[in-house]
């Protein structure tokens, strides 16, 4: 038993549970082949003091998604940030609607901060789902191809080797950048399934030196 756990992996994937031609699982395919949301990762930027509302942090934030963009196998229609152009804020006005970029070019002054910060601490649309309801962190969502067998999506330890390359750059004495979702979390588990034979086998030592030791046998 012992020297087949170099054969034993951690499969969390849910298709593998389930059964592939029933309607329910070929539809639940079909939806995520329109929109994806099978990989799904964040990035999440946290200031130690104040908001994320300063030209400092906003630029990490920007930054940090136009980094995001590059990396190969992204859905880039996938990916949400406050300072991209396409998050658009909306306002009533005599008229009509006036629909404008929430952000738009990072300003210096601070009154103009003032209103990025009302605006988007005010909209449910993006709190506390870009930035949380202190306005002390902000996050960077994306989604990656699921792939196919003849040209496979990016690896899980890949992506979430390349999304710590990148919080490397931002972290410094008042920034603090996580990272989460589906592929983090399966590159973590390859780390710790890798390990299992070691783990296994000094457990077992334990054990046994626990079983002598109390038993003599």
């Amino acid at each position: 038993l012992g020297l087949q756990l170099r054969h034993l992996y951690i499969d969390i994937d849910r298709k593998r549970q389930l059964p592939e031609h029933h309607p329910i699982v070929l539809l639940d395919d079909k939806i995520l082949s329109l929109f994806g949301g099978t990989r799904v990762a964040a990035v999440a930027l946290e200031v130690k003091r104040g908001d994320i509302f300063t030209k400092k942090t906003l630029e990490k934030i920007q930054r940090i998604t136009e980094a995001v963009l590059e990396l190969p196998g992204v859905l880039p229609a996938n990916v949400w940030s406050i300072t991209q152009k396409k998050v658009k804020h909306l306002k009533a006005s005599s008229d009509g609607v006036e629909i404008t970029p929430l952000i738009g070019e990072i300003p210096d002054k601070p009154e103009d901060l003032d209103v990025i910060r009302a605006r988007t601490l005010s909209d449910p649309l993006f709190t506390p789902l870009l930035v949380s309801k202190d306005g002390r962190i902000a996050a960077i969502v994306m989604d990656f191809e699921v792939g196919t067998p003849e040209k496979p999506g990016p690896k899980d330890p890949a992506i979430h080797a390349a999304l710590e390359a990148i919080a490397a750059k931002e972290r410094d004495t008042e920034t603090e950048v996580h990272m989460g979702g589906i592929p983090v979390v399966l590159s973590l588990l390859d780390v710790y399934s890798r390990n299992m034979f070691l783990l296994f086998s000094i457990a077992t030592l334990v054990i046994a030196l626990i079983h002598y030791e109390a038993f003599r046998t």
